[in-house]
């Protein structure tokens, strides 16, 4: 279960009109606090994104942050040719739409280098995401990833806490519990695994027919047949979570 940019996307966005003078654009970010405003048409459609970088100095000298916002709406005369936010927004402005996760969303703002992301829906500006958003949302408490993680579990494979106990320590999560099926344990590891926030999974799962070792790691004892082709070594599953799996293939 994974958060999506609209649990975490702001929707009172400040926005700008292509015909917007620099300096307005200027004065706009600084006053809002913000790096980055999207540039939309009568209908709210995104058009481009005006950024502190995009409002570049010709006069040889470099600024940035809070330095070039400021110098920008003090000294008019020294922006670049542009003069309107469309000569200087960048366009096609990348954008998502409420329902991505925020996981792709992060995955875009790293392949187009870029810090921000308007939210669209039915073409119309909604929102605007940015990294500090999605840092924030990866940066959750461990009672509220265990308490989602509970929660995914009871609505997808109706287990409880009592059948899997879940605990998380530093976005660490161990599953210790009993399931009916091996492929409930692989599926309950995947699911945890794609909750925001979790680093690892430690999965310990113990099939209904299964026999405790000494060293606490669940045999699986093959069901009634022919006799088993070979025996399998432990192996442990590829990825971002671990599971634990020893006994005998078909």
């Amino acid at each position: 279960m994974q958060t999506m940019v609209g649990e975490v996307m702001t929707t009172a966005v400040a926005r700008v009109r292509p015909e917007t003078p620099v300096t307005q654009v200027a004065r706009l970010l600084r006053e809002r606090g913000v790096t980055a405003v999207p540039v939309v048409d009568e209908e709210d459609h995104v058009l481009g994104v005006v950024s502190a970088m995009d409002l570049a100095m010709d006069d040889g000298q470099s600024y940035s942050g809070p330095a070039l916002l400021g110098c920008m709406a003090r000294h008019p005369a020294r922006a670049s040719g542009a003069k309107t936010a469309a000569e200087r927004m960048s366009s096609p402005a990348v954008s998502v739409t409420p329902d991505v996760s925020l996981r792709t969303a992060t995955r875009l703002l790293q392949m187009h280098g870029i810090h921000h992301l308007p939210v669209v829906a039915d073409g119309k500006l909604v929102g605007m995401v940015t990294r500090r958003d999605l840092l924030a949302a990866f940066l959750r408490g461990d009672e509220q990833v265990r308490r989602q993680i509970v929660h995914a579990m009871e609505m997808t494979f109706h287990l409880t806490s009592d059948q899997v106990a879940v605990t998380v320590h530093n976005g660490v999560v161990r599953l210790d519990g009993q399931v009916e099926r091996r492929s409930v344990a692989g599926e309950l590891g995947r699911l945890t695994a794609a909750v925001d926030g979790v680093i690892a999974v430690d999965s310990e799962q113990r099939l209904a027919d299964t026999r405790p070792t000494s060293d606490g790691v669940a045999t699986w004892s093959a069901p009634p047949g022919p006799a088993p082709a070979r025996e399998c070594a432990g192996r442990r599953a590829e990825g971002p979570h671990l599971v634990r799996d020893i006994g005998r293939c078909q």
